[in-house]
């Protein structure tokens, strides 16, 4: 998962800031005294807009890296920036506003099952409604985003997992 290339480094334009910058992120889990390496120098970028669907076996280190990507998790070694915050370095307060600007769906995800795909997508927004958000409106604009608005209507259980 090391898609860095020495040899072909540019620095972005300030218009192609990444989104997410991880630059030699490993991390390892301590079970008792035995310490278990799970990320091995990842390089990422991904840009506003950009969607990051990542793929292996289990065990491979997806949900880690989706943690971290998250801010749910630090990395043992390495840089992790989130729309210009070095992750490793911010409060937890700091953090959770910071998870508050971001997104990403879990590969296991709790929605109301009662609920349509529209009004499950509406309720963070519901919640948040920051900034003079209107709920209904980014609602349909995240649907839109995620090629669901012809579904907005459907309830979970008639929605397909992947």
């Amino acid at each position: 998962m090391n898609n860095h290339n020495p040899h072909n480094h540019t620095e972005p334009r300030q218009d192609e800031t990444p989104a997410v910058e991880i630059r030699d992120v490993r991390k390892s889990y301590c079970i008792g005294e035995m310490e278990v390496p799970v990320l091995h120098g990842i390089d990422l970028a991904i840009r506003r807009g950009e969607f990051l669907a990542s793929m292996g076996p289990s065990g491979s280190g997806k949900s880690t890296l989706a943690n971290l990507i998250g801010c749910r998790d630090h990395p043992t070694e390495g840089e992790i920036r989130v729309l210009g915050n070095v992750v490793n370095k911010l409060s937890n307060d700091e953090l959770a506003h910071l998870r508050g600007e971001i997104g990403f769906v879990f590969q296991t995800f709790d929605l109301a099952s009662g609920m349509s795909a529209f009004q499950n997508v509406e309720l963070p927004a519901m919640v948040c409604q920051k900034h003079g958000c209107n709920p209904e409106k980014r609602a349909k604009e995240l649907l839109e985003l995620v090629g669901l608005s012809d579904h907005m209507h459907h309830k979970p259980t008639q929605l397909s997992g992947g």
